[in-house]
């Protein structure tokens, strides 16, 4: 069982928030299954870059980024109000694409690709727009994810929830 109340990220968690958006999606909300897509791809940036970094992305200790790309993140990403650096998901997949990391550098190879997710979300009402996603958002935005997902060897075997009558 995920224990989704605890800080610690995980691919059962990932894998879990993928299970949820496409049972969302067949309930026909689509918002909120693209949503849950686009954070399952957000957490898996943030699980990773922890592993490399040993720091949130919320919350980077700059003294664990590599000396060539400390002062990039600094300018880039210091948040002026808490003085913490606080790396967004392009910023995150790019870091770690600068180290070399498959993940990172896959998410670059598709970041055309990735995009799509990232507009449809920011379009959702439960963003930054409103336009309401449609079937075909959430299939599009769920086959560039698995195939994300499946060219940096992540599988999902993903749960079943049973079909409340």
């Amino acid at each position: 069982m995920v224990k989704l109340k605890s800080n610690e990220l995980t691919i059962d968690k990932i894998t879990d928030l993928i299970a949820n958006a496409q049972r969302r999606a067949a309930e026909g909300k689509y918002d909120d299954a693209v949503a849950r897509l686009y954070r399952a791809l957000e957490m898996l940036g943030q699980l990773e870059f922890q592993k490399e970094f040993k720091c949130s992305t919320a919350d980077v200790k700059i003294e664990n980024i590599p000396e060539p790309f400390r002062a990039d993140v600094y300018e880039k990403y210091l948040d002026k109000k808490d003085q913490k650096i606080k790396i967004p998901l392009f910023g995150t997949f790019d870091l770690l694409a600068n180290i070399h990391n498959k993940i990172g550098l896959e998410f670059i190879s598709m970041s055309e690709e990735i995009k799509q997710i990232l507009s449809q979300r920011n379009n959702s009402i439960l963003a930054h727009g409103f336009i309401p996603l449609t079937e075909k958002d959430y299939s599009t935005a769920h086959q560039i994810l698995e195939k994300f997902f499946t060219s940096v060897n992540i599988t999902f075997n993903l749960i079943s929830f049973p079909k409340i009558q």
